[in-house]
């Protein structure tokens, strides 16, 4: 069950990175993903480390690592509050998340601060017996009991932001989202509910056993916490588009309203812009180097490939082609490959070619696929187009 753990702890890592390195979309909902997704796979890596025995050889990597995961609760509560109010402010309120990351610290402290003998003292108990690490007493309270809080932090954050998300989920808002980001918000939320649950569960186990016996938690239930935490850590794999990061949402209706037509439609397309991150500029630049590679030639040049060369979701694209060049990327695809191919005609391409030739070199599978888009571009037949 420890390669699970392992697996997870690279997930996580690689799930972290490219959270924190989104240049699109709502920067502040994910670095708080990419917070989350760190913590986990910091957990992971460390318990794999100490369930592998390899704490001998790492014995530095343990104790300082615990305020950090009591910083759980925060990076998921801000999340979705982020993505609720499409936008992160500061209340003070939001310090009571932090409690069980203040009660942690206060504990590394007390450790690093007793002689050298009482570190060596819990690395040994977690050495020799690693399922009984959790009773080690760090300061104001033993392991298992900051288990039990932190947990418990996430738990009722969790119940808390289940009635803003429900009321979230019934606005008109939430439709501004593909559906399956819908769903991933849904996704993650559930199975952040039930690790919470089981989590509190397995501490409440540990702490309050009636016989008073050490006896390990069953393997059954430890192979079904593993089994959800792989499950969390594969799961944004199943919903890519939050890999290049979430759009904005709402605006301010003042911003909207406007007495002159034109000049709302002008600051709607800006608002619609800014919603899915697109800093039209940099987008168009980006598109004019991929055209000056000339991807849009090679016949399996599509949607997802240029999303992908750009680093942005696929309905980011497509509706910036719309609003740009009011033009779907099929129609967007096949103007350039007519122009290239007007080109190609004017420079004598046909004296030495055929028209198959030029519909293969324009990336199209058939003569008359390409004959006929190019008839429709121009009007007239590749064979009758004038030359210059």
């Amino acid at each position: 069950m420890e390669q699970i753990l392992l697996i997870v702890a690279i997930l996580g890592l690689i799930l972290s990175t490219l959270f924190f390195t989104k240049r699109d979309g709502f920067k502040k909902s994910t670095f708080f993903l990419g917070t989350f997704y760190f913590i986990i796979s910091l957990y992971c890596f460390q318990t794999w480390v100490i369930e592998s025995r390899l704490l001998l050889y790492w014995k530095w990597f343990y104790v300082w690592p615990l305020p950090l995961y009591a910083l759980l609760a925060p990076a998921l509560y801000f999340y979705f509050i982020s993505i609720i109010a499409d936008e992160f402010r500061w209340k003070w309120s939001f310090l009571i998340l932090f409690v069980p990351s203040l009660l942690a610290l206060i504990d590394v402290l007390a450790v690093y601060n007793k002689p050298v003998q009482f570190y060596q003292e819990i690395i040994e108990n977690a050495l020799q017996k690693p399922k009984d690490r959790f009773e080690s007493q760090y300061g104001l309270l033993t392991l298992k009991w900051h288990f039990l809080f932190r947990n418990s932090w996430v738990l009722l954050a969790l119940i808390v932001l289940f009635f803003k998300l429900r009321v979230f989920f019934s606005q008109k808002s939430s439709t501004n989202f593909p559906i399956k980001t819908v769903n991933w918000l849904k996704t993650l939320y559930g199975l952040g509910f039930v690790l919470a649950v089981f989590s509190v569960y397995l501490s409440l186990v540990s702490i309050f056993r009636l016989d008073g016996s050490q006896l390990a938690t069953p393997a059954y239930l430890m192979f079904l916490f593993y089994a959800l935490v792989l499950i969390l850590g594969v799961t944004p794999l199943y919903f890519p588009s939050i890999l290049y990061g979430l759009p904005r949402l709402a605006f301010d209706p003042k911003e909207q309203r406007t007495s002159n037509q034109d000049t709302h439609k002008q600051m709607r397309a800006e608002e619609d812009g800014l919603r899915f991150g697109i800093d039209e500029p940099v987008l168009l630049d980006a598109l004019k180097e991929l055209e000056a590679k000339e991807l849009y030639l090679q016949s399996d040049f599509n949607l997802d490939r240029l999303a992908a060369e750009l680093e942005m979701p696929v309905h980011h694209i497509s509706y910036f082609l719309n609003h740009h060049y009011n033009q779907s990327f099929s129609e967007y695809r096949t103007s350039l490959r007519m122009k290239m191919a007007q080109t190609l005609i004017e420079e004598g391409f046909f004296e030495q070619n055929t028209i198959e030739a030029l519909a293969w070199k324009c990336g199209f599978s058939s003569r008359s696929a390409f004959t006929k888009a190019f008839k429709l571009y121009t009007g007239v037949n590749p064979s009758a187009y004038p030359l210059k």
